[in-house]
C-alpha cells in the first residue's frame, strides 16, 4: 500500500500528466483497496481464493435456489438476508424470487405490430415479442434479418412506421434515446461506440456521474465521493478491467473493448440490457472473458441477446426468437427451437419434408 502511495505521489509531480486531481484520487483509491484485499470484512471464496468485493453479499442466483460467488460461481454461498449491493434489487434471501421463482411472471420489454420500411423495403413485419422480466432471452435469425433494425427500434436510434414498444408496462414508442436509457433500457453496439481517448477508468466514471446527474462536471467527482468510487471499482473489478483501467480505450486489445462496452451499459445500472453481437470480431484467445461477463451478468437484469455464436446463445439463452426476413418465424426454449424443421430450413437449407 505504501509503494500504491508513493507511486502516486510521483504522479502528481509528473508536469506530463495532464489527467485531473479528480482521476488519480480515484485511482489511487482503487488500488490501495486491491492492495489490501478489497477491506477488513472480506471473506475469500473457498473455490477461486478471490476475495469478494461485497463480503458475503457479493453472490449470484446460481438457478437452484441458492446463490454464489460472483468471482468464480463456485460453492460459498450468502447469508439469507444478507443487502446485496451488487445490481440485485433485494436481499440474497429474495434474489431467487427476483429471478422469478415463485412469482407471476411480469413482462420487462414487449412490441405490438411492430413495423418498419426503408424505401419499399419491409426490414421489420408485425413484430409482436415478450420478454419476461429476469429472462435471458436470445433473438436469432440469419443475417439480413432485421435483428439490429430490431434492437435501433426498440432504443429509440429508428422510430417504428406502426406498432408500440412497452417498457415495463409503460409506452416508450415515441421517447428519445436518452429517456429510455433514464428508464432503464441500456445496449451495447455491434460495432463498439466507445470514447477512444478516455480511459476505461474515465469512461465508467462519466457513467457512473451522468447516472447520479452530474455528468456536466464527472472529473470533479472522481476522487471526491466514496459511492461513486466504490461503483467504479466494483465495475471495473466485475469486467476484468482494473489492469488496464489506465490505458487509451483506443490501445485496448479488441477482447477488452468489448468488456467495456458491457460495463458501460452496465454502469447505467439498466432493468433490461439489450446485447448487440458482444462476441463478434472477438479473437478466440479473448473470447473466454466475454462468455463469463456475459454468462454473470445480474440474475435482476433481463437480458435481450443478440447473437451469430450459437454455443453461446444455446448455453446463455432460456429463451429463443428467431427472425426471418424481419418476422417472427419461431419461439420457445432452446430445445423446441433447435428440433423445429422451419429452423433448420433457415439455418441448413434443409426442406420441411426432408
Amino acid at each position: 500500500a505504501w509503494e500504491v502511495l508513493s507511486e502516486f505521489l510521483d504522479r502528481l509531480d509528473d508536469a506530463n500528466d495532464t489527467r485531473s486531481a479528480g482521476v488519480h484520487l480515484t485511482e489511487l483509491g482503487l488500488r490501495l483497496l486491491s492492495a489490501v484485499g478489497w477491506g477488513l470484512d472480506l471473506e475469500r471464496c473457498v473455490s477461486c481464493g478471490k476475495p469478494c468485493m461485497e463480503g458475503k453479499a457479493a453472490m449470484v442466483d446460481e438457478g437452484r435456489g441458492g446463490l454464489v460467488c460472483r468471482a468464480c460461481g463456485g460453492a460459498r454461498r450468502c447469508q439469507p438476508g444478507a443487502v446485496c449491493t451488487w445490481l440485485l434489487a433485494a436481499t440474497c434471501g429474495e434474489a431467487g424470487a427476483v429471478a422469478g421463482r415463485g412469482r407471476r411472471m411480469s413482462v420487462a420489454l414487449e412490441t405490438r405490430g411492430l413495423e418498419k420500411q426503408f424505401g419499399g423495403l419491409e426490414v421489420t413485419r408485425d413484430l409482436s415479442l415478450r420478454i419476461a422480466t429476469g429472462a435471458r432471452h436470445a433473438l436469432i435469425g440469419p443475417n439480413g434479418a432485421g435483428k439490429t433494425t430490431v434492437i435501433n427500434l426498440l432504443t429509440g436510434v429508428l422510430r417504428p412506421d406502426a406498432g408500440t414498444i412497452l417498457l415495463e408496462g409503460a409506452e416508450i414508442t415515441s421517447l428519445p434515446v436518452h429517456a429510455r436509457v433514464l428508464r432503464g433500457l441500456s445496449r451495447t453496439f455491434q460495432i463498439n461506440q466507445l470514447y477512444a481517448d478516455l480511459t476505461p477508468l474515465e469512461t465508467v466514471g462519466l457513467a457512473v456521474s451522468e447516472r447520479l446527474g452530474h455528468g456536466g462536471d464527472w472529473w470533479r467527482r472522481l476522487g471526491a465521493r466514496a459511492d461513486v468510487n466504490r461503483e467504479i471499482a466494483e465495475v471495473l473489478t466485475r469486467f476484468h478491467l482494473l489492469d488496464v483501467m489506465n490505458d487509451a480505450t483506443a490501445t485496448l486489445p479488441y477482447g477488452k473493448q468489448r468488456l467495456l462496452e458491457i460495463a458501460l451499459a452496465i454502469a447505467a445500472r439498466p432493468r433490461v440490457l439489450l446485447l448487440d453481437e458482444p462476441a463478434a470480431g472477438v479473437p478466440e484467445s479473448e473470447r473466454h472473458d466475454i462468455l463469463a461477463a456475459v454468462a454473470g451478468l445480474p440474475r435482476d437484469v433481463t437480458v435481450l441477446l443478440i447473437e451469430h455464436d450459437m454455443d453461446l446463445v444455446f448455453s446463455f439463452a432460456d429463451r429463443l426468437s428467431v427472425l426471418v426476413n424481419g418476422a417472427l418465424l419461431v419461439e420457445g426454449t432452446p430445445d423446441e427451437v433447435a428440433r423445429d424443421p422451419r429452423v433448420r430450413a433457415v439455418y441448413l437449407g434443409e426442406g420441411l419434408d426432408a
